[in-house]
C-alpha cells in the first residue's frame, strides 16, 4: 500500500513535470513560428525588392 501511494506520487510530480515541459515546448514553439514567419516575410520581400 505505501509503495502503491509512493508511486501514485511520483506519477503526479511526473505528470506536472511533463505538463510544463509540454507548456514550454510550446511556448518555443510559438516564438520559433513567429520567428520563422517573420523570416519568410523577409526572404518574399527581399525577391519582392530584387
Amino acid at each position: 500500500m505505501t509503495n502503491w501511494s509512493k508511486n501514485c506520487q511520483n506519477w503526479e510530480l511526473l505528470s506536472t513535470l511533463q505538463i510544463l515541459n509540454v507548456i514550454t515546448i510550446l511556448r518555443n514553439c510559438k516564438s520559433m513560428v513567429l520567428f520563422t514567419r517573420k523570416s519568410l516575410y523577409l526572404d518574399m520581400l527581399s525577391l519582392l525588392v530584387t
